[in-house]
């Protein structure tokens, strides 16, 4: 990476072959090649971004599009599980604890904005911080990415606990005695096992069917979800658990076809980025409200 520096230093550019041959590891050149926009020449933000790359991929080979999209999907599902848990026990905690919906929102923020800022630095086209900043918020690989992920998806399922009791006590089923956000957590897993086995079925090798793809397996695991669900509840005598079960069916099939889309469009850019989809969203509200901060104050 060094030689490929100093060779920048004198041209302002680095080739793809170059790129390709110096890759520690199994490299892909049509993915550098999309990262260059087909220019076959990566310039200093360009090739920054495929060393960044490389540092969050635990195999050090970008994924191929079927497999980038299974992971961005597992992470959402993930996510998920960690937020809704995190729900439960901070519903628990205000419940029998007496504890302040307010502490638990201040707290839950506290912990999301600690969590995103270094995933944010550490990316390959960080939005909220410079392109130089402290090394260890730069420098997190596989592990500590995944990690911080985890402690922003369980702060925001503790920021957003005061919401989930409000849903519980309107939308949700009264006999679910304020366990909602653990149903909802098991609907998002049994979607991601619908979702993946949709898309092992489908053929997914190119990029124009897989917008057909992703849209046939987002369907695949939300019939799953609705399915399995309410039968559930007709084998538990609970029909006033069906609403529920339709709403976050609905839901979930929102943020599948969204963090599918994603997926595809970085993909197709050469950004197989892990997490890059599904933290897309959030680091885009975040950026956009940090430009209209310093707007309104200059």
């Amino acid at each position: 990476a060094w030689q490929l520096f100093e060779a920048m230093q004198t041209s302002g550019f680095v080739s793809v072959d170059q790129v390709f041959d110096a890759w520690p590891g199994d490299a892909d050149r049509e993915q550098l090649m999309r990262l260059s926009k087909g220019t076959g020449q990566l310039a200093w933000q360009e090739f920054r971004a495929a060393v960044r790359l490389w540092r969050s991929l635990s195999t050090r080979r970008p994924p191929t599009l079927p497999t980038y999209l299974l992971q961005s999907m597992a992470e959402a599902a993930a996510g998920n599980l960690i937020s809704l848990g995190a729900a439960e026990a901070a519903c628990f905690a205000a419940a029998n604890m007496c504890v302040d919906p307010a502490h638990l929102l201040n707290l839950g923020g506290f912990g999301a904005l600690l969590a995103i800022l270094p995933l944010d630095s550490s990316s390959m086209s960080p939005q909220l911080s410079e392109d130089s900043g402290p090394p260890a918020l730069v420098n997190l690989g596989p592990t500590g990415r995944f990690c911080m992920y985890l402690l922003g998806a369980a702060s925001l399922g503790v920021m957003l606990s005061p919401a989930s009791t409000l849903l519980s006590a309107t939308v949700g089923d009264p006999k679910s005695r304020g366990h909602g956000p653990l149903a909802v957590a098991a609907l998002s897993c049994l979607h991601f096992l619908g979702f993946a086995a949709t898309l092992c079925v489908l053929p997914c090798a190119d990029y124009q069917g897989a917008r057909s793809t992703n849209l046939c397996a987002s369907l695949g695991g939300t019939l799953t979800t609705a399915a399995l669900g309410l039968l559930a509840a007709r084998v538990m005598e609970r029909p006033g658990a069906q609403p529920a079960i339709m709403l976050a069916s609905s839901v979930l099939l929102l943020q599948s076809l969204g963090t599918s889309e994603l997926a595809l469009r970085s993909h197709l850019c050469g950004r197989p980025e892990p997490l890059r989809p599904v933290l897309g969203p959030a680091l885009g509200s975040l950026a956009c409200a940090k430009r209209t901060l310093m707007s309104e104050q200059s």
